[in-house]
């Protein structure tokens, strides 16, 4: 697992349990994606785009969706197509591609062809172990009317602003405000 990741933003770099970052894409249904790159649709397929930039920008290489985060961002899904997961080790995978939560990976291996629900389940377990470590329990807002609120064992909320709230749950749950009517 890859404990550096402190960010969703990072999700291009999460491994969860083993040692690829699980990506999700979707191809039409002969495997055909975006400019007519054909996807094997067999699972442990080896694949490889045909030219590859590591830049962080909607180019050359194999993209979609870390650990389905973000999906449809860059590209209107096609829920009913054909859905892919692969997987490619962190250091072959470049992410937020032109400020989008798209990665693209230099190769990768396909883990999951199917339907997209199916290929959201395939890839859950990471999901929601990537967005606990990196949400464990820590809000803030500012603003004229802001609020925060944290639930978990170290759970952290603070508030600032005209009509601040803020509330804490957990073991070692705190919440504090500041404003004209804040409220903790």
């Amino acid at each position: 697992m890859n404990t550096e990741v402190k960010s969703l933003d990072q999700a291009h770099q999460w491994t969860h349990d083993g040692a690829e970052v699980l990506i999700l894409k979707f191809v039409d249904r002969d495997g055909r994606s975006y400019g007519g790159f054909t996807w094997p649709l067999t699972v442990g397929a080896e694949v490889a785009p045909e030219r590859w930039d590591p830049t962080p920008s909607c180019s050359d290489g194999l993209h979609g969706w870390p650990w389905g985060l973000g999906v449809g961002d860059g590209k209107e899904p096609d829920w009913s197509g054909t859905w892919i997961v692969f997987g490619c080790p962190p250091e072959g995978v470049v992410g937020n591609l032109d400020g989008l939560q798209k990665c693209k990976a230099s190769h990768g291996v396909v883990r999951f062809v199917g339907t997209w629900d199916a290929a959201t389940v395939f890839v859950l377990a990471g999901q929601t172990a990537l967005i606990h470590k990196c949400t464990r329990g820590a809000a803030s807002s500012t603003g004229d009317r802001g609020a925060a609120s944290s639930t978990g064992y170290s759970g952290a909320a603070s508030s600032t602003g005209n009509r601040g709230a803020a509330a804490s749950t957990g073991y070692s749950g705190a919440a504090s405000s500041t404003g004209d009517r804040g409220a903790a």
